[in-house]
């Protein structure tokens, strides 16, 4: 049994076969079928610090928590489509990347009497070839980078605290930690599992 927690509740309970999930629920107003196929253009798996959530097209869209016994079951019925759903996941994530990579270059370039920004076109390039590469492949192990990039960030903040700036910059350093758990969620979720290696 599936629950989202609204004003009234939604239950639903999902069903897998061999080919189609069916979600049916809420006293029969709700009746989603998805092939393996169309997963990946009607549904949305969210991986992150709140576990999983499979958001699902409908007269609108719903998301739904998943207990993680329903979230590894799920994630075994999309194993054919699941490189497909992990390389959205990761567009998702290499978009605020490629942003805040862009940013922290152009701000660690020298303008006026400020020097060079070493550290900070260190991080900004880290993000752009995370953000580069996931338009080229889509393997789990760029969460790994993704992760290991946002960690340095975190470090880089402590470490401006730690000089003697502001400690609003421990806020960030914390907001990045958090990143740094998604993304390893993320890697957790997405690799493959070792029956499914070839």
């Amino acid at each position: 049994m599936l629950r989202v927690p609204s004003r009234p509740p939604i239950e639903a309970v999902l069903n897998l076969y061999p080919e189609a999930m069916f979600l049916e629920g809420n006293h029969g107003t709700l009746r989603v079928a998805v092939t393996r196929a169309d997963f990946p253009t009607r549904c949305k798996l969210l991986v992150g610090n709140l576990g999983v959530i499979l958001s699902v097209d409908g007269p609108k869209r719903i998301g739904f928590p998943l207990r993680p016994e329903v979230a590894a079951s799920l994630r075994s019925w999309l194993t054919p489509v699941l490189r497909q759903i992990c390389g959205q996941t990761l567009r998702r994530r290499a978009l605020a990347a490629a942003a805040l990579g862009l940013l922290n270059v152009v701000t660690s370039l020298p303008i006026g009497d400020h020097p060079v920004s070493w550290s900070g076109l260190a991080l900004g390039a880290a993000f752009l070839v995370f953000a580069g590469g996931v338009t080229v492949t889509s393997h789990p192990s760029f969460f790994l980078l993704d992760a290991a990039t946002w960690a340095a960030v975190a470090v880089w903040n402590v470490v401006r605290v730690v000089d003697g700036r502001s400690k609003l910059w421990l806020l960030l350093a914390a907001l990045c930690a958090s990143f740094v758990a998604s993304a390893l969620k993320c890697f957790r979720f997405f690799r493959a599992a070792p029956h499914e290696r070839v």
